[in-house]
């Protein structure tokens, strides 16, 4: 029954119309009172889930400040706004981290907010500069400013028909 209900999911997800996408890469500066130290991110959003309503995850490293080392996942609901060339984002959703440089471990739950503002190029790539700030529990609240590159497969819209899935069962043997 599981594994039904497995290929049902799986067959419903693929089936499904998918929208422009975007992937993006972020260095820049993480601040936490007056220590800074590096950031980077790396980020995968779906545009367009709902009329200027994108879903995105994305891996971060918070780098190190004092005696924090913080890395961790999210995933963000947007509200996106454009203008011209260019668009504006506003973004919230859990972020699950690990703060290790504090001689031991802490896996915690957190807040992610965030801001995106991004200048469309005229082709597939995009610049822009994202804004983070990460309350967590347990965990002191960082700021993170990042100038973006994106990759954007936008304008792109991929219809995979339901005949055109072949899904083939893992055999094991006991």
């Amino acid at each position: 029954m599981k594994r039904i209900l497995g290929y049902a999911i799986a067959a419903t997800f693929l089936a499904s119309p998918a929208y422009a996408q975007e992937a993006s890469i972020m260095w820049g500066v993480s601040f936490r009172g007056s220590d800074s130290s590096w950031a980077g991110e790396v980020e995968y959003k779906e545009l367009n889930i709902v009329r200027s309503f994108d879903l995105s995850t994305a891996y971060i490293n918070e780098g190190h400040l004092g005696n924090h080392h913080r890395d961790g996942f999210t995933f963000q609901a947007w509200r996106r706004g454009e203008l011209g060339r260019w668009s504006a984002g506003l973004g919230i959703g859990p972020y699950i981290l690990n703060d290790s440089g504090t001689g031991k471990a802490l896996n915690t739950v957190g807040v992610m907010a965030s801001l995106d503002v991004q200048y469309n190029t005229g082709g597939r790539y995009k610049l822009g500069l994202r804004i983070n700030e990460a309350v967590a529990h347990k965990t002191p609240a960082v700021l993170t400013v990042m100038p973006t590159i994106v990759y954007s497969a936008d304008g792109q819209y991929v219809a995979m028909k339901r005949h055109e899935i072949v899904l083939h069962p893992i055999v094991t043997g006991k």
